[in-house]
């Protein structure tokens, strides 16, 4: 026992470093490159560098989509310490609740590492964690902040609730309503029967309270517009498909997926939690709720070709029904609850490995061998080799190092990751701050959407400086003298 509570710290900054270095792996691997990812990154900072508030190249104002209170508080931490320093401070988060978790359970015990790593390590969380080709939203901080606030509340420690509170309502207007489920959760959880709970008063002011807060957040948000328009393509969408079986079939097959997902986590509940049938109807209620929030932010996106990787099993996404999950079970699980016995422990391990099938079945963008060869040689996955060989990654790395930081850049295929620290311009957008002094295309014939897109993306006065490899570059006159070429090509 004295050895498992000496070696506690080491075990968890073991685990912050496995996590900071498969995020940085990851990340140079060229692993994340949808436009989530540079949005982010420069919607947290552009108010630093005189641009409006959570303005990203690839879609403008951020906040008039959603009301991202807390992005611009994290434009001091990307700015100066780039993707890399939000990948620390995701882990930070986390690694803050895991020393608030083991508060809970202070003896510190095999079996209570067993419970640790089955809610807080387990297979989903490390895909949701991984966020497959994005690698960075500010969504990724629910799971921390929520579940912050829900072993806060049980432990009763109200500062600390009060701040994971206001912080987990300041990641996305969602925030509101997770905050507003696990906290009325947490007190139906110390009702005994439906009478108690209908007539508890706390009960009643937390939802009308949290409610009236999410109004007001939505009418915020519906003031800046544009957020209209994406209810109305919802409603659209929903209207135009009214009569029609495929959608609702195709619809109805992502949520199943979404309750498998889910699935090892109730039946652990059910088999090793006293089962309490008007608590578990409330949790019920409650994701299912969720989950028809997820569903609606989707729809929009049904006849589109990504449909599938945007869905409700989106790491994105799927995130506000998992980490209500793991909340729900964080506040029911007893202190002095124990994997006692042999099927207990064969049992908990089952539902722990089978979400790696899982995952694999319903994300079709998981590979697990993938990520494996990626951590250990930490090349680029198949695809993105297939797409950029080593050679042409050497001098593009090369660009990017010359170049001044924050430049405003056009760049084709899986490139964006490399441009991370830069204003990313993208085709078809038109929504840059200023137009790109740097334009690196390939010359294969099947991006020649890129190269008609130039006129429209770079700045007046740029030309070709020459082919490297399977690329064309172009710069403007002023960005020509920091680009060598014989020092590209060695």
């Amino acid at each position: 026992m004295k050895f498992i509570s000496k070696f506690h710290l080491p075990f968890l900054l073991l685990l912050v470093v496995f996590l900071i270095y498969f995020k940085f792996t990851r990340f140079e691997a060229l692993s994340y490159f949808l436009d989530d990812f540079t949005n982010n990154l420069e919607g947290s900072y552009s108010w630093l560098l005189g641009r409006p508030l959570t303005f990203a190249n690839g879609f403008g104002k951020l906040n008039t989509a959603h009301n991202y209170f807390l992005m611009p508080l994290l434009g001091p931490i990307i700015l100066y310490f780039g993707a890399k320093g939000i990948f620390v401070f995701l882990v930070i988060c986390q690694f803050v609740v895991w020393h608030y978790f083991f508060k809970l359970y202070p003896q510190k015990t095999v079996n209570n590492y067993f419970l640790f790593i089955f809610l807080l390590l387990n297979p989903t969380f490390l895909w949701i964690f991984d966020h497959p080709e994005v690698g960075w939203s500010i969504e990724l901080l629910y799971f921390p902040f929520a579940i912050l606030f829900a072993v806060s509340l049980k432990l009763k420690i109200n500062i600390l609730s009060i701040i994971s509170g206001l912080l987990l309502i300041s990641v996305r207007e969602e925030g509101i309503l997770l905050a507003c489920m696990i906290h009325i959760y947490y007190l139906v959880n110390n009702t005994i029967n439906w009478k108690s709970t209908v007539n508890n008063r706390n009960i009643w002011i937390s939802g009308i309270g949290y409610s009236s807060l999410f109004l007001i957040s939505m009418v915020y948000l519906s003031s800046k517009g544009n957020s209209n328009s994406f209810v109305q393509s919802a409603f659209s969408v929903l209207k135009t498909h009214l009569n029609d079986a495929t959608f609702y079939w195709t619809n109805l097959y992502y949520f199943g997926q979404g309750l498998l997902l889910i699935a090892p986590f109730v039946v652990f509940y059910y088999f090793f939690q006293k089962f309490e049938f008007h608590k578990f109807l409330i949790f019920a209620f409650f994701l299912l709720l969720l989950f028809a929030l997820t569903f609606f932010q989707t729809i929009r996106y049904y006849n589109l070709f990504f449909f599938q990787t945007v869905s409700l099993t989106w790491a994105a996404r799927f995130i506000l029904p998992y980490t209500f999950t793991i909340a729900f079970l964080v506040i029911n699980i007893k202190l002095d609850f124990k994997f006692d016995n042999t099927f207990k422990r064969i049992a908990i391990s089952f539902l722990f490995l089978v979400q790696f099938f899982i995952i694999s079945f319903v994300r079709k963008d998981v590979s697990y061998s993938e990520i494996g060869n990626i951590l250990i040689t930490k090349q680029p996955q198949h695809r993105i080799k297939v797409l950029i060989n080593e050679e042409d990654i050497t001098f593009i790395r090369k660009i990017e190092k010359a170049i001044p930081a924050r430049s405003s850049v056009y760049v084709g295929d899986f490139l964006v990751p490399i441009f991370s620290d830069h204003f990313v311009v993208w085709p078809d957008r038109y929504k840059e701050f200023e137009k790109a002094d740097i334009g690196i295309i390939p010359t294969d014939s099947q991006f020649i959407h890129l190269r008609n897109e130039l006129p429209l993306v770079m700045k007046n006065g740029y030309e070709s400086i020459g082919i490297y490899g399977s690329y064309e570059v172009f710069s403007t006159k002023k960005y020509k003298k920091y680009i060598n070429s014989k020092e590209l090509l060695k």
